[in-house]
């Protein structure tokens, strides 16, 4: 039920009241995003929801680093390195 969901969560609804670093919307994560999507539609898609997800993994994960400003190429080794197989 929503409202048992906005009670459990209510404390992680507002934090960007009480810490001014927190926004208040994800604008910035959404325009990162948006050059893939467009990408995405432009092209026709992946044509399984497995392709996209596939896809747009890497693209969020690459995003962030750029943000963070880690180096793209030493990110993913580390990340290859440190992941124990399945």
């Amino acid at each position: 039920m929503l409202a048992q969901r906005l009670l459990k969560h209510l404390s992680e609804l507002f934090v960007f009241v009480s810490d001014p670093a927190v926004p208040a919307t994800n604008n910035l994560a959404e325009r990162s995003l948006r050059p893939a999507v467009v990408a995405r539609k432009i092209s026709g898609g992946t044509r399984s929801p497995k392709g996209s997800d596939t896809k747009m993994g890497p693209v969020s994960l690459f995003g962030t680093w750029q943000v963070q400003e880690k180096p793209l190429l030493a990110s993913c080794q580390e990340l290859l390195l440190s992941t124990s197989p399945a």
